[in-house]
């Protein structure tokens, strides 16, 4: 199921990133009408809970954000009752005052971390969030690679993006994300078994590899440039090195001739 019956609200699909890249306006980035991203300062701020009306909270960085509670501040009762889900296997950390439904799962930023058996676990919450009428928001600690990967396949599932229009989707909302090179591919084996094929793969240099996306693609361009500056300059300076040494040895031993 899907935001807005199956649809992204009016104006999201079209919306383009204008803002520099590496900026972000708001820590707490609204990607559909129910569904945000953010990292440790959009969740652990009341003022932007409050106003974004959320109502669960999906915590995919568990151990290293164990201390966190979530709390919306004054009379949360304001925004009605608390949604009716399931929380048996929920982490409830949420604060005392706080009607909202947490979910803590530990995943690890690392190319080492199976998330692919994870993902489909992941998005049932956050859709069962969005069916009850509620809001979520999924972070880790920076709301960068991890809860930006679970974001990415909830819009591959649920409103049947491709992986390149889930992503694209979401980096123009905000525009730091950046699953590791471990999740992309499980990113890329999860779009392949809801949709048959893909829309992304992965590109292999001599730098090393990158989704074929064009920004990816672009840095990894920018990197074989440089490093191709940095090989020139250091045989450039091993050689003239090596040349000091040997025109001194010269000197030594004509000098020492000279005796």
């Amino acid at each position: 199921m899907s935001d807005n019956h199956g649809r992204l609200p009016d104006g999201f699909s079209q919306a383009q990133n204008t803002r520099p890249r590496g900026f972000m306006q708001n820590p707490l980035s609204q990607i559909t009408e129910h569904v945000f991203l953010a990292g440790v300062t959009g969740v652990t701020r009341p003022d932007l809970l409050r106003s974004a009306q959320i109502t669960h909270v999906l915590n995919v960085a568990g151990g290293e954000c164990s201390h966190l509670t979530y709390d919306l501040g004054p009379d949360p009762a304001s925004f009605g009752e608390k949604s009716a889900l399931d929380g048996s296997e929920a982490d409830l950390t949420a604060g005392d005052d706080s009607s909202m439904i947490v979910k803590s799962v530990s995943l690890r930023d690392s190319e080492e971390q199976s998330l692919l058996p994870y993902l489909d676990d992941l998005v049932d919450f956050v859709s069962a969030a969005v069916t009850s009428g509620g809001k979520v928001v999924v972070h880790c600690m920076a709301g960068v690679s991890r809860s930006a990967s679970v974001v990415i396949a909830y819009l591959i599932r649920d409103h049947g993006m491709s992986l390149k229009e889930a992503h694209d989707h979401v980096i123009a909302r905000r525009d730091v994300i950046r699953p590791n090179p471990g999740f992309w591919i499980a990113l890329i084996e999860y779009e392949l078994n809801i949709r048959g094929d893909n829309s992304v793969e992965i590109l292999n240099y001599a730098a090393g590899s990158v989704p074929s996306l064009e920004n990816y693609r672009k840095e990894m361009h920018v990197r074989l440039r440089l490093g191709w500056m940095d090989h020139l300059f250091y045989n450039f300076g091993v050689q003239v090195l090596m040349l000091i040494v040997q025109m001194l040895s010269s000197l030594w031993i004509f000098s020492d001739y000279s005796r």
